[in-house]
């Protein structure tokens, strides 16, 4: 049954309305007016929802920890009650254009409020950005106990109940909150903050549904550069489909600020898609599935950095990984996958397999082949941006890097971590200086083995120094073409 429509200057209690800030099918929210303070008064609008809202205000009186919005009081029967009115912003408004730390701060004060309410036995419910309330004090203020769960019993609800995009992937078929569910609400959130976006923006809405049951969101850092490996790590653990494998509040309210003073590591750009297959390839061996995936291109071209990446998230999620490298691994015929076939895993995990070409027998097995390809001139561009270099040497660097990653970095001037030019590295790139030529003549030009002739070119190729051209066939400097 509907009340009466609620309008400025009416009296409801003690409190004197005198503006409506929010409008919802079943409740309002006005700023009111009291004897001593300004309040803001929830109210519903149908007597078939007093319970719920009596319901609410009993366990926001019951939440009164730092962090949580100020109950004062409540009619007694459920029709409305009242609360600090809190002079802020959403936490998306909030965190547009802040740094870093200034959101690792925010977190870390909501993470010690989230600590407190579930050391109380006491849940949340919906931890989604329009639920906290951020201040000129750069305070947050979490609100909205509609969902929560406390000390006493609830009802069985079900169907989706919360904010899609923030919901556990165990709530999404109904269920009742639990402290494991405002974890990975508090995961969605920190996503949501530091990106700009929540962990699986890139899906149809109705996805929102299923996607989270599935699959993994990408790293933090994919989409913001400037957040630490430490970071990734917090949030993707929190964002687990698995419930016990997230960290709790009290674990990593302190670390927030000291994670996000790490040092970045270099920003993976481009392969998009490979890196999803790569993601769901991780979500099914979490499932308990084997899982190979022969991760295959030219050297130097990235296959390295996305395998790396996988193993990482994999870490993460506690999945069994194994890494081949049919390149360098002494015992592996670089040709022939005869090998993998004899050779499967044993127990559920994921293989990674890093190899030079894609094998159809392979594929006729289940392995899922993943190519690598080049960077693009856009991406190349976004690059240069990160990293404050002007344009005017995107063309050069794309035409003479041909779109490979190492060759690109190595541009940019990210060669300190790879082996010394020596003698023989000196001799191969003077082969070189004139214009491309195969692994047979160079080998032959060298005095040394075509396998011998790779492992010398090896860290060239992943330090961008070398090319390869025509599938490998030869070999070339940067900007070399056949």
């Amino acid at each position: 049954m509907h009340v009466a429509t609620l309008q400025a200057g009416q009296q409801v209690g003690s409190w004197v309305l005198q503006q409506r800030v929010h409008q919802g099918h079943q409740s309002e929210i006005w700023k009111a007016k009291g004897p001593n303070r300004t309040v803001a008064l929830k109210i519903t609008t149908s007597t078939d929802w007093n319970h719920a809202l009596g319901r609410e205000s009993g366990l926001l009186a019951e939440s009164q920890v730092p962090g949580v919005v100020r109950f004062h009081e409540s009619e007694a029967g459920g029709r409305w009650m009242a609360m600090d009115w809190i002079e802020g912003v959403h936490s998306t408004v909030w965190s547009s254009n802040r740094s870093l730390m200034d959101i690792a701060t925010l977190l870390q004060q909501l993470s010690h409020t989230l600590s407190l309410l579930h050391s109380c036995g006491l849940v949340h419910g919906d931890l989604a950005p329009a639920n906290i309330l951020v201040d000129a004090h750069n305070t947050p203020h979490l609100v909205d106990f509609g969902l929560g769960v406390g000390t006493e019993p609830v009802e069985l609800r079900i169907g989706m109940h919360g904010t899609p995009g923030y919901l556990a992937p165990e709530l999404l078929e109904g269920g009742t909150p639990t402290i494991a569910s405002d974890l990975y609400g508090l995961g969605a959130l920190a996503f949501r903050l530091l990106t700009g976006r929540h962990p699986f923006a890139d899906v149809e809405p109705h996805a929102l549904q299923w996607i989270p049951k599935a699959n993994i969101p990408v790293p933090p850092s994919n989409i913001r550069t400037d957040i630490p490996l430490e970071i990734d790590a917090i949030v993707l653990r929190l964002l687990s489909r698995d419930a016990t494998q997230r960290p709790k509040a009290h674990q990593i309210a302190p670390l927030w600020e000291d994670m996000a003073a790490r040092a970045t590591a270099r920003p993976i750009v481009g392969n998009n898609a490979p890196r999803a297959s790569l993601r769901e390839s991780i979500a099914r061996a979490q499932e308990g599935q084997r899982v190979q995936v022969l991760v295959h291109g030219n050297r130097g071209s990235g296959r390295r950095t996305l395998i790396d990446e996988a193993a990482r998230l994999a870490q993460l999620y506690r999945v069994p990984t194994e890494i081949i490298d049919m390149d360098t691994d002494p015992h592996l015929d670089p040709i022939s996958p005869q090998w993998l076939k004899k050779h499967p895993p044993s127990e559920p995990g994921l293989r990674l397999v890093r190899a030079r070409k894609a094998y159809a027998s392979l594929e006729e097995m289940g392995w899922t082949h993943i190519r690598v390809v080049p960077l693009s001139k856009p991406e190349i561009q976004t690059i240069l941006s990160w990293f404050g270099e002007g344009l005017d040497r995107l063309d050069q660097i794309h035409q003479e890097s041909q779109g490979h990653p190492a060759a690109v970095w190595a541009h940019l001037g990210f060669t300190e971590e790879l082996k010394p030019i020596n003698d023989s590295r000196l001799r191969l790139m003077a082969s070189l200086s004139e214009q491309p030529r195969s692994i047979e003549l160079l080998s032959r030009q060298l005095g040394i083995s075509e396998h011998q002739l790779l492992d010398l070119a090896e860290p060239m190729l992943e330090q961008g120094l070398l090319i390869e051209l025509d599938d490998g066939r030869y070999l070339g400097l940067p900007g070399h073409q056949l």
